[in-house]
């Protein structure tokens, strides 16, 4: 312990501080002493200020992968899905109960993103307000954040309403495919009646 208040003493910055003390008045030493804490001080503010914004920057960008993600990985397996729904349009009995339930999936999926992205941003909001103290700017960027989450899932259910729209056109499109095949049915029946008759008619004129 004495060798280290020894080397402390013999250190440069011990000897000028010492002579500066030794050569300046009392009033100026304890305004310099003063100066330097208010230094210190604002450094450790300042850093502290810069460690709050990269700790919510991060937070904001880590919303943002994740809002992305959800809708790549809804419109991937939306994609996916609809091999599938034009499958069962084109081979299934019962075509209004599958396009019931497949509705009403698509329903479930776009409100599930929905409430995801909502619950992300303000879980984000909320846990960034209690553990870091945010300032009234960053919760302006927070809520610009939710709008742009909001304007996503809009975008998103609007892709599933064209999903929609698709499905009501396939189901007309088989709608006119029965009404041909019903067509052509009768369309046989009127010609072998008209040949049924044809043969009586000869057979009348010939006896």
């Amino acid at each position: 312990m004495l060798l280290s208040l020894e080397v402390q003493k013999s250190s440069p910055v011990y000897r000028s501080a010492r002579s500066l003390r030794e050569e300046s008045p009392p009033h100026l030493w304890t305004s310099s002493v003063a100066a330097y804490c208010f230094r210190c001080s604002f450094c450790s503010l300042f850093n502290r200020i810069a460690s709050i914004y990269t700790a919510v920057t991060m937070n904001e960008y880590l919303s943002i992968y994740l809002s992305i993600y959800l809708s790549i990985y809804l419109s991937i397996y939306l994609s996916m899905f609809l091999p599938y729904l034009s499958i069962d349009l084109i081979l299934s009995n019962h075509i209004f109960i599958s396009l019931n339930l497949i509705s009403i999936h698509l329903c479930h999926c776009s409100y599930l993103s929905i409430y995801l992205s909502i619950y992300l941003s303000i879980y984000l909001s909320i846990y960034v307000t209690i553990h870091i103290y945010l300032s009234i700017y960053l919760s302006i960027y927070l809520s610009m954040s939710l709008f742009i989450s909001i304007y996503l899932s809009i975008y998103l259910s609007i892709y599933v309403t064209v999903i929609y729209l698709s499905i009501y056109l396939s189901i007309y499109l088989c709608h006119c495919s029965y009404l041909s095949i019903y067509l052509s049915i009768y369309l046989s029946i009127y010609l072998c009646h008209c040949s049924y008759l044809s043969i009586y008619l000869s057979i009348y004129l010939s006896i």
